[in-house]
């Protein structure tokens, strides 16, 4: 078959949001002739209840060889690399299709948010207000330290692989993911600069909306977890000869921050009590916990000598 477009979808141990996210691509994509391709880093995954979909093993190597896999595999020459808990619409897809066929020689992001109900949730919480005050529910939320444009398509400096799509030919240019990232993380930070190295545009276009469903995710001791994970990444980055991802931890601030971790489990229960609380008048105190945590986790995963 001749597809206009290649899918692939990176998941691990997350069949339920996984399936959710199948049957708003299953009306995304009604119109086109996509391949699907499902790439599994964790445990079985069989009878998704969709048409036309390929399962690929790749138990255990990391959300850089998955994407990587995908590509081998794939028989368009249009990629869109789509996280498992994405939410894509008819009106992205065209977006995409048309935007490559525009400019071949470009990476192109689309806008995504929560979906308003999850949003709505996490008003209940400090926790999840925590997440909206600090930019953690929105691209625009993510890319706060660059550009950005309401409405608009324009250039940017790096990527996010949520939803990101390229021509075939541009990704094989710059030599595909680096696998040496053991999660996800600063994998985009380092593809980022390849994309840049040779000359390949990078776009977001703000005016397209799609839903990045996080529901599963609400929960600071994981929350915490991936941020541990994300410091493992950022060090391996430094490794790389990214300086400028480079932390600087005085002694002083060493202690602390080993402090924070010894006690880490009884101020996960002191944010506990607050987040559980509806009263926004705790806020000040549960966002000052959460943010001695997220330190304290990310310190951890940096200062972590991680071999893959």
């Amino acid at each position: 078959m001749d597809f206009k477009l290649t899918i692939v979808i990176p998941t691990k141990d997350r069949r339920n949001i996984l399936q959710e996210s199948l049957v708003h691509l299953a009306n995304a994509t009604y119109h086109v002739s996509v391949e699907i391709l499902v790439i599994n880093d964790g445990g079985e995954l069989s009878d998704l209840g969709i048409d036309d979909l390929q399962i690929i093993p790749n138990e255990g190597l990391g959300v850089a060889s998955a994407r990587n896999t995908g590509v081998r595999n794939s028989q368009s020459g249009l990629i869109l690399f789509m996280d498992d808990d994405i939410w894509l619409t008819k009106e992205a897809i065209d977006h995409i299709l048309i935007f490559h066929k525009e400019r071949p020689n470009s990476a192109l992001n689309i806008n995504w948010i929560y979906p308003e109900s999850l949003a709505d949730a996490l008003e209940s919480t400090s926790f999840g207000r925590y997440l909206q005050c600090h930019g953690f529910t929105s691209l625009k939320g993510w890319n706060r330290s660059s550009v950005w444009y309401e409405q608009s398509l324009f250039e940017t400096h790096g990527i996010t692989s949520q939803n990101l799509s390229m021509r075939k030919t541009t990704f094989n240019k710059v030599g595909g993911y680096n696998q040496q990232f053991p999660f996800a993380g600063f994998e985009d930070h380092e593809f980022s600069a390849r994309l840049r190295s040779n000359n390949i545009k990078i776009f977001i276009d703000s005016s397209v909306m799609t839903y990045h469903n996080e529901c599963d995710r609400q929960e600071i001791g994981n929350w915490l977890e991936r941020k541990y994970r994300s410091g493992i990444t950022r060090k391996v980055g430094v490794e790389m000869g990214f300086s400028e991802l480079e932390i600087h931890y005085s002694w002083y601030k060493k202690m602390i921050l080993i402090l924070i971790l010894v006690f880490a489990p009884i101020l996960k229960l002191m944010a506990v009590n607050c987040l559980t609380n509806r009263n926004k008048a705790l806020d000040f105190i549960s966002f000052r916990i959460i943010g001695v945590l997220l330190a304290a986790s990310i310190y951890r995963g940096y200062s972590t000598s991680y071999k893959k």
